[in-house]
Parts: C-alpha cells; sequence; structure tokens
C-alpha cells in the first residue's frame, strides 16, 4: 500500500495492533472510561483504511484483533463515518 509517497506494508501495521490491544486493556477507549483524543485521532487514521481499495486489509485489523475491532466499532458508533 503507498499513499503520500510512504510505503506501508500491512506487518507494519499489524504490530502496531499489539500496542492499541495493551493500551486498551480492559477499558472501552484508549484513554480510560471516556472517549479521547487518542481515540479520534485513531479512529480518524484507521476509518481511510474502512473504504475501497483497502477495505481487505482493514477487515484482516478487524478480524486479527478482537479488542480492537470492539474499539472501532464503538468508535463507529460514536463519531460515524469521517469525511
Amino acid at each position: 500500500m503507498k499513499k503520500a509517497g510512504v510505503k506501508v506494508q500491512p506487518t507494519d501495521i499489524f504490530k502496531y495492533l499489539t500496542v492499541v490491544e495493551e493500551r486498551l486493556g480492559d477499558n472501552p477507549y484508549l484513554a480510560g472510561e471516556k472517549l479521547g483524543i487518542l481515540d479520534l485521532s485513531l479512529y480518524g487514521v484507521t476509518h481511510t483504511f474502512s473504504s475501497k481499495p483497502a477495505h481487505g486489509f482493514f477487515q484482516d485489523m478487524l478480524d486479527k484483533s478482537e479488542k480492537f475491532s470492539k474499539w472501532w466499532m464503538r468508535m463507529y458508533e460514536a463519531v460515524g463515518v469521517v469525511n
């Protein structure tokens, strides 16, 4: 995947899912019980992956991490579509 002159490999992104999972722990959001700036920032970036042509890659992210998937759906319900 290449955008804005930066080549990103899926394996580069997948290793960061572990960081997100650790940060979430048992909390619904990255900062704890309340939605915060970290959540909004990560959601904005990951939302771009949810549309074509990167949808298959995004689905792999959701499938790889249940915590990320639940967090992302929670964010989608709270924030909606990012334009």
